[in-house]
């Protein structure tokens, strides 16, 4: 299965290179990504007639918002009828599906970012990175009295102020790793597990073993273990196996990679491994069943210019990964970002030998956006719009 290209080198604007957040929500594809060069943050989506059609439509995604303040959105998420997007100086925005924007009033003051987000058994919860580190929730997010600290049991034995942690969750528990990144070492992160959001329990209290450990960037759930990467400036990232019956319970397993592996996900029985900060280009590790982790063929070269025979420009970060296997979507999503030469771009991996409704909803779609370019009627053209992408999804979830 190959990777295949779903937007421009981002998405049209040279400067959209640094930091992507993804999520779906209502199988929209949403994605958050820095404009370096303007210190601001872009959110833009498109809708699954464009992301699972078999060709590449340039011109798919649209620009919902631009956050001017925000220079990188670690955390996006959907919770309830709402996208959540955290970015690097806490604010905490909320998003409609029709792109209605709430700046919401948390309350949480002194903290340094918003690393991470997760909706679990009804409640919104924020992980707010700083020195002291805080985790939040609320189960009506724009009532700021709702919003109570948790998890105040949760140590932090270093003396960083950029102490942060990241959630994954299954039916039963919300796991929550904690860490700092830092140059020096580390020997500081943890995983803590939680029933309820409100009771936590340690999981890993040691590091790993490895005092070099430091942040933990993804968490995630597969075949019943728990996996977990670290950030290791002295020996290169690491990635483990948590045996959830037991504390301290772990295995590492052998990657060839040294800079951190930044994002896991799985999809039709693959684990998927992306990799971050590497300045040689970043790898793709897979591990199929009944096999060990290698390394995906590069296929996330950024072609410049091929008439002028100048050469593939390889990306220093491959994340997010996420995926599905909703009746209507089968598919895996990987960002390239902070090409050198700028411009991110995200890509896709679906089943072969498989048909889509998006087959011939892709050939009507385009009809559709230019209508929306008709500039003496912009209004109807928008109401068009929008009703051709509700009719459109409303046949997905049918299939």
């Amino acid at each position: 299965m190959a990777w295949q290209k779903i937007s421009s080198p981002g998405f049209g604007i040279e400067s959209n290179s640094g930091n992507i957040g993804m999520t779906l929500f209502r199988n929209y594809l949403y994605a958050a990504i820095s404009n370096r060069s303007r210190d601001q943050v872009e959110l833009w989506r498109t809708h699954p007639s464009y992301f699972m059609s078999p060709t590449f439509i340039r011109g798919s995604w649209r620009r919902i918002d631009i956050l001017i303040r925000s220079r990188r959105i670690d955390a996006i998420s959907s919770h309830g009828d709402r996208i959540l997007v955290g970015d690097n100086i806490s604010n905490l925005f909320s998003y409609s599906l029709r792109g209605t924007k709430t700046n919401l009033d948390h309350g949480i003051r002194l903290a340094l970012g918003i690393s991470s987000i997760r909706s679990f058994r009804g409640f919104a919860y924020v992980v707010f990175q700083g020195r002291p580190f805080q985790i939040w929730r609320s189960d009506n997010i724009s009532a700021p009295a709702s919003w109570a600290q948790v998890g105040t049991n949760i140590t932090e034995d270093d003396g960083s102020t950029n102490f942060s942690g990241v959630f994954t969750s299954d039916h039963r528990n919300l796991f929550l790793g904690t860490g700092v990144e830092s140059p020096g070492g580390g020997g500081l992160c943890q995983i803590w597990r939680s029933p309820n959001g409100s009771d936590w329990e340690i999981l890993v209290s040691n590091s790993f073993g490895d005092t070099g450990n430091g942040a933990i960037p993804s968490l995630h759930l597969f075949n019943s273990k728990l996996y977990a990467t670290t950030v290791n400036h002295s020996s290169g990232g690491k990635l483990y196996e948590i045996d959830l019956d037991a504390i301290d319970s772990f295995r590492q397993i052998t990657i060839d990679n040294f800079a951190p592996l930044r994002s896991l996900v799985s999809w039709r029985g693959i684990f998927y491994a992306g990799e971050g900060n590497n300045p040689l280009g970043a790898g793709l590790f897979v591990k199929r069943p009944e096999m060990e982790f290698s390394q995906e063929p590069s296929g996330f070269a950024q072609d410049i210019d091929s008439s002028s025979g100048e050469e593939l420009v390889f990306p220093l970060f491959l994340r997010p990964l996420i995926s599905t296997t909703t009746p209507s979507i089968d598919t895996v999503f990987v960002a390239s970002s902070e090409y050198p030469s700028g411009g991110a771009i995200i890509w896709r991996q679906m089943p072969s030998g498989r048909r889509y409704i998006s087959d011939w909803l892709f050939e009507l779609r385009p009809v559709a956006w230019l209508f929306q370019r008709i500039r003496f009627i912009p209004i109807i053209a928008k109401e068009f719009l929008e009703v051709w992408e509700r009719l459109s999804l409303r046949l997905f979830k049918r299939l």
